[in-house]
């Protein structure tokens, strides 16, 4: 796989992405109480996009990098820690704006349409994070294996049948075959 291009590996740190964010959102912000001009924002926005598939891409490498230095049999794919990922960064930025977005009008104003939009949409993103994450658990405890079951050998493998003695088998033969091996018997003395 090819290494993410430098620009790519800068906006893909989750910090430094997530400052990006904040600056492209105040953009835009601006851009809605009419201090920015228009393709201001527009730039804002592409830029946001730019920077999401930047995370994505050095998300993608990191994970491709680990399992590459993981094939030496010696050694073991390292522990996954718990990162910043584009997914915690878009909960935590909807939750500031779910919760700060009320705060920013000042008082006796109403809110602009594009305020009132970013808060509905993050308040929808914010019980859609939560639906998802119960459903998940749900689903992970549901297919976890119980620890009562049975090994898979114990019924795949039936019991074993119960075979007739020598003499038994003997006794049953039919006379040809019983002559058959009373004279090999004898051949053998």
């Amino acid at each position: 796989m090819k290494a993410p291009s430098p620009f790519a590996r800068l906006a893909g740190m989750p910090i430094f992405a997530v400052l990006l964010f904040i600056c492209y959102g105040a953009v835009i912000t601006g851009w809605s109480e009419g201090h920015l001009p228009w393709w201001l924002a527009v730039l804002a926005f592409l830029a946001a996009l730019k920077t999401l598939k930047a995370v994505g891409e050095v998300r993608r490498y990191k994970i491709w990098l680990a399992n590459w230095n993981a094939m030496d049999a010696q050694e073991q794919a390292p522990l996954r820690r718990k990162i910043l990922t584009l997914n915690r960064v878009l909960l935590v930025i909807a939750g500031a704006a779910f919760l700060f977005l009320p705060l920013l009008r000042a008082p006796g104003t109403s809110d602009s349409a594009l305020q009132q939009v970013m808060w509905v949409v993050s308040g929808l993103y914010l019980v859609f994070a939560l639906v998802r994450f119960i459903l998940r658990r749900i689903r992970k405890s549901s297919t976890a294996p119980a620890e009562s079951e049975s090994k898979p050998v114990s019924w795949l493998i039936d019991r074993a049948s119960s075979a007739p003695s020598r003499e038994d088998a003997t006794e049953d033969l039919p006379d040809y075959c019983a002559g058959l091996l009373s004279s090999s018997a004898k051949q053998e003395d």
